[in-house]
Parts: C-alpha cells; sequence; structure tokens
C-alpha cells in the first residue's frame, strides 16, 4: 500500500468513525423495552430489555358464561410494567415522542379461533423518582379493529412528553387498561408484541 493509498483508507476510518451515532458510540439515544409478566399477573409486570416467554392467555377476564360468549365493554384496573433500576438513571429527551406496539389475543383459542369487535388501550406513562413517588409523563388511547376469527390484534402508540420529562428518573412505569367491546380479545398479547422505545438525551 503506497503512502498516498494509506491516507486516504486512514481518512476513510476516520469519517467513518465520525459517523457513528451516539447509541454506537455508548452514548444511547434510545432504550427498547419489552413488557413482561411472570406467573401471569402473580408478579409486578416488568419492562425488560430483552424478549421472554410469556403465560398465553394471561386475563382478567371471567369464565365463559355457559349462556355463551359475552360481547360488552369491559373497564379494567390498570396493568403496570416497570422498568429496572439501572446504574444511572434515565434522561428523557421530551423533544422526541414514546413510541411503541400493545398487543391483544383472545383466550377463547383454546377452543377455537373467536375474536370480533374493537380493543382499546388506555396507556399512561409514569416517571419514577427515588423515592417512589410517581409524576405523569403523558398519556394516549389507541385501538384496533378485530375481524371475525381474527385472534390477535395490535396497535402502534405515539406518547408525547411533557416538561415533566426534563428531570431525570431512576425508573418508568408503563400502566396498560385493555379494554372493549370485543368478543374474547381480554388476554394481554406480551412476548415481543408489546413494547415501548424511550427516547433519551445524550450523556
Amino acid at each position: 500500500m503506497t503512502r498516498r493509498t494509506w491516507t486516504a483508507a486512514a481518512l476513510a476510518a476516520l469519517a467513518l468513525l465520525a459517523a457513528v451515532t451516539p447509541a454506537a458510540a455508548g452514548g444511547a439515544t434510545s432504550r427498547k423495552l419489552y413488557a413482561y409478566e411472570l406467573g401471569c399477573g402473580a408478579a409486578p409486570g416488568r419492562l425488560i430489555e430483552r424478549v421472554r416467554d410469556y403465560h398465553p392467555g394471561c386475563s382478567d377476564d371471567a369464565p365463559v358464561p355457559a349462556a355463551g360468549i359475552p360481547f360488552r365493554e369491559v373497564t379494567r384496573t390498570p396493568v403496570g410494567y416497570t422498568s429496572d433500576r439501572g446504574p444511572r438513571p434515565l434522561l428523557l429527551d421530551r423533544n422526541r415522542a414514546v413510541t411503541g406496539q400493545v398487543a391483544a389475543e383472545s383466550w377463547y383459542r383454546v377452543v377455537a379461533d373467536v375474536g370480533v369487535g374493537q380493543v382499546t388501550w388506555d396507556l399512561v406513562l409514569w416517571g419514577l423518582s427515588a423515592s417512589g413517588r410517581a409524576v405523569e409523563l403523558g398519556r394516549t388511547t389507541v385501538s384496533a379493529t378485530v375481524l371475525p376469527g381474527q385472534e390477535q390484534a395490535s396497535a402502534a402508540f405515539r406518547i408525547a412528553l411533557g416538561n415533566a420529562a426534563r428531570s431525570p428518573f431512576p425508573r418508568v412505569r408503563l400502566d396498560v387498561v385493555q379494554r372493549g367491546p370485543n368478543v374474547g380479545m381480554t388476554a394481554r398479547r406480551l412476548a415481543d408484541q408489546t413494547w415501548l422505545v424511550l427516547p433519551l438525551r445524550a450523556r
């Protein structure tokens, strides 16, 4: 390799390094977290960085009545998913939105692929202080239409961050209310189907 060729190669390598994003260089600008439940609600929900198995059919609904499958609006208490405390607090970038996806499935599918109606999710994102105090960072509502015989449904969401996101938080919590009206679409589908991406400021 000639001196001129070596110099050109070195300059190209430097240009490549300069183009590396902060995330690749160690100053992550986002973090993707997956919703996870251990024992189908037996323990508090978590937001984790790696996909894990979930319990298909996790549902707060009552068993199918003898008279038939109900078609009704079901209002539930929120199911919360909390991130683990890291070595440093989360520095959220309030100039960008939190994005993600929520998903549901029919727990009646153990008998047949049953599903029809609409699934709606009410989402609230909280920042948790070191003392455990919850500060609302943003909220949204999204819906998905379930076609006859469909056993899964999902919807993308976007949560704009307010001024409260200026403060660093050791942890965040996503509260999810999943409701109808629909036939059978009451189970929470987790694994790689329910997740969020936190926008972070470079340190």
